[in-house]
């Protein structure tokens, strides 16, 4: 039979357990850069039954992030992330449009498909020797 606890806890010794809960980001810094691989994006409904907003999930060097930068992003960049692409998203700050609505502004970079360095092997034990030294 299947033992699903004693695989988790191997799978964590062995630190091949990986983290998908993406951790909130938040744009609220003029310059501040968020630079990761475009995996997702859903429609978060407001509670005021407004428009609501979508949110955005990157892979980033520190793991998976959230965010929802604004309909503003929504309507200028939302249909054109690509999926496994690494972008560059720099906030440009607040601006204010023809009807006094605040919106925010950003540079978006499209970098490409990203290039992962390889992580050399470990050398193969000898004939007779153990694997695990421990």
């Amino acid at each position: 039979m299947t033992n699903f606890a004693k695989q988790y806890a191997a799978a964590k010794k062995a630190k091949k357990v990986a983290v998908i809960t993406p951790q909130l980001f938040k744009f609220d810094k003029k310059g501040q850069k968020l630079i990761g691989v475009f995996v997702s994006k859903s429609h978060v409904p407001t509670e005021a039954g407004g428009a609501g907003y979508n949110q955005y999930v990157f892979e980033t060097d520190e793991g998976l992030v959230k965010c929802g930068p604004g309909q503003s992003f929504d309507a200028d960049c939302g249909e054109v992330l690509a999926g496994g692409v690494l972008y560059a998203i720099e906030f440009l700050g607040q601006a204010k449009t023809n009807k006094g609505y605040t919106v925010n502004k950003y540079n978006v970079e499209e970098v490409g498909r990203p290039v992962f360095e390889e992580t050399p092997e470990a050398e193969p034990a000898e004939s007779g020797q153990a694997l695990d030294q421990e």
